[in-house]
């Protein structure tokens, strides 16, 4: 699973439309901890604390943003300990969000029942109309920007799924399809007057049967515990596998 998510990370740090600057990603491994720092990306910044370990750990991969943004520091279940989040508020970090990982076996994807919702695959050709689509949703993007980054959207690994009510556009969703036959189901976004109408289960139906189509044997995804994404994925399989703390500064 780690290796996937890591994966997907560095494509994401590469294709982000938040800025042209070439990446400087540098991933920095410790014994219990993943250190992800780049000093052109403010939201590429993490600490990802796998295990319980030591506060001298941590402050070694603190000492790396110095000369970068603040990271995230993302704690697994086996390191969630009151010294270590005592240890983050002296360092004026707090408390943010959970982020609840899931995980889905081809072999027990539950389909669900026919509904009116289309859905499409937006391939290369139609990759500017999914940049128009991508602006309903807020995201802001330069025209340089986009030139440099479109030849990354609707291709075959990263897949653009639009769904449709009454033949309009109105919710989109991506893959992304890990060389470890490991699809990762992400950026799912439907317009506020098309929602609560199914596009979201609709999205995930298609994702999840073009992922099995692909020879896919494990989906991925992650979503705030408690959510509607959240029960909606649990309905057609997903079960969480852990749920991350999340900490910033």
């Amino acid at each position: 699973m780690h290796s996937a998510l890591l994966n997907y990370f560095k494509f994401n740090n590469a294709r982000t439309l938040t800025t042209g600057e070439p990446s400087q990603l540098a991933i920095h491994q410790f014994d219990h901890i993943t250190a992800l720092v780049d000093p052109t990306r403010q939201f590429d910044n993490q600490v990802i604390i796998h295990d319980a370990c030591d506060n001298e750990e941590v402050v070694e991969a603190l000492v790396l943003y110095q000369n970068s943004f603040y990271p995230e520091v993302r704690i697994a279940p086996s390191a969630q300990a009151l010294k270590l989040g005592s240890f983050l508020s002296n360092s004026d970090f707090h408390y943010m969000y959970d982020i609840d990982w899931l995980v889905l076996l081809a072999s027990d994807y539950q389909a669900g029942e026919q509904t009116s919702i289309r859905v499409e695959r937006w391939q290369s050709a139609q990759v500017d109309d999914f940049r128009a689509l991508l602006k309903t949703s807020g995201v802001q993007c330069a025209d340089d920007i986009w030139q440099q980054k479109r030849v990354m959207y609707c291709t075959e690994q990263f897949r653009c799924f639009v769904a449709y009510i009454e033949d309009q556009p109105v919710a989109w969703a991506t893959s992304f399809i890990d060389d470890s036959h490991t699809a990762i189901l992400a950026n799912a976004f439907t317009q506020p007057l098309a929602r609560n109408k199914g596009c979201h289960t609709a999205l995930l139906h298609a994702r999840i049967q073009d992922a099995i189509a692909l020879g896919c044997t494990t989906i991925l995804s992650d979503v705030m515990p408690e959510s509607t994404s959240a029960e909606n994925c649990k309905k057609v399989g997903f079960v969480s596998q852990q749920v991350d703390m999340v900490w910033v500064k």
